[in-house]
């Protein structure tokens, strides 16, 4: 049996592809509202293939999250993939759901449903809506954790 030694090398190239794959992803940067939450503020860089979000609610209940969405599997218009986000909301939580975009002419819809912790383990679900108005986007969302945000975004 071939013994191959493991060190932390292995770990760390995974997050130099990652990084490196963002290199030359477009921007976006952009605020809105997050009804029972507050007023919010979104960014985060986004390739055909995945998307990196980040979002902070500012007042009156600040919290803030990060989400990694991978969607390798392309069958236009269609995408499947997986959304994994986490974050502090009062408590830490975490979320892990498979995601089904649909793409639109001038937009994209995402569904997913999932699990969630905070505490205890959940149902987790979202539906979102993305209307492209190059170089602004509007996006609506509705999520298990926040009831519904508007907003818009600039992309660069």
């Amino acid at each position: 049996m071939l013994h191959v030694p493991y060190d932390g090398a292995v770990r760390s190239s995974w997050l130099v592809f990652l990084l490196c794959s963002f290199a030359q992803a477009q921007a976006f940067l952009g605020g809105g509202y997050a009804f029972t939450q507050g007023y919010l503020i979104v960014g985060g860089l986004s390739r055909s293939w995945a998307t990196l979000e980040g979002q902070a609610i500012l007042y009156p209940n600040p919290s803030g999250s990060l989400a990694l969405q991978l969607t390798p599997l392309r069958l236009p218009p269609w995408a499947l993939g997986l959304r994994l986000e986490g974050g502090f909301q009062g408590h830490p939580f975490a979320e892990l759901a498979p995601l089904l975009a649909w793409n639109l002419p001038g937009g994209q819809l995402e569904g997913e449903v999932g699990l969630a912790y905070q505490g205890t383990f959940t149902l987790a679900y979202g539906l979102s809506l993305r209307a492209e108005l190059s170089p602004i986007i509007l996006f609506f969302r509705a999520s298990s954790r926040i009831p519904l945000e508007i907003g818009a975004l600039y992309r660069w």
